[in-house]
């Protein structure tokens, strides 16, 4: 089952939106809105957006800017709600709301994938993604595998006894944004949850120094607000 979230309507943005995109305002129905995280209320940057008919068929795309306001145009007059993705988990969605021929609807939605994040970390393995509709969005990937000093790439042999042996000693949950260059943005990094401080200061500086695939709405680069997660493992010497 997929979340719903509610929505406020949002005032203000009306003027800076009618400026941005006059006329594709005038030419066709669009929803505008504002995210928010719904815990700390700071707006949310470069969360993708899509937007969805009646069908759950995903008919335009987006990111949110620096204010976590957004705009996406419907093709033609019909019923539509906005969705917002995080690869991995499930989107937050808004209602279905009915747009006819030059109107935009204003809405401020509070958005929050934490308790998923959270309740993730309570499996020792993570779900299989939802599957949805993301149309031409292609979410950002990692350029190769960074291995640490003094690590070894495991045999097929050991990855086994590892996976039946293993057990969790440290996990840690955190938020960062992708830039359409492929950076990861050090001042966006956010810890979501942690069992060990000192694992968070290794994973901060793992994932800061990764490259990255951009995320892209067709072949347009964007920036892309991304989860990720260390888990540190021990295992029994093997016998």
């Amino acid at each position: 089952m997929r979340s719903v979230i509610s929505s406020a309507p949002h005032v203000g943005a009306a003027i800076a939106l009618l400026v941005l995109a006059p006329r594709v305002i005038a030419q066709a129905p669009a929803m505008s809105g504002l995210a928010r995280h719904a815990i700390t209320g700071k707006p949310m940057e470069c969360l993708h957006v899509a937007l969805a008919d009646s069908l759950d068929r995903t008919v335009s795309h987006t990111v949110t800017d620096a204010a976590g306001t957004f705009v996406v145009v419907a093709p033609d007059t019909g019923t539509f709600r906005v969705r917002f993705v995080v690869a991995g988990y499930e989107p937050m969605e808004g209602p279905l709301i009915h747009l006819s021929a030059g109107q935009v609807t204003e809405q401020e939605y509070p958005v929050s994938f934490d308790g998923q994040i959270e309740n993730e970390l309570e499996r020792s393995h993570r779900k299989p993604p939802t599957v949805v509709d993301l149309g031409e969005w292609h979410s950002a990937s990692i350029e190769g595998a960074l291995v640490g000093r003094g690590a070894h790439r495991a045999t097929e042999g050991e990855a086994a006894f590892a996976s039946t042996m293993a057990y969790d000693i440290a996990r840690v949950a955190a938020e960062l944004i992708i830039d359409p260059n492929g950076r990861p943005r050090g001042s966006s990094w956010r810890t979501i949850a942690s069992t060990n401080p000192m694992l968070v200061m290794s994973a901060k500086r793992d994932f800061l120094a990764r490259r990255y695939e951009p995320a892209r709405i067709g072949e347009q680069p964007v920036c892309e607000l991304q989860f990720v997660e260390v888990r540190s493992f021990r295992t029994p010497r093997r016998p």
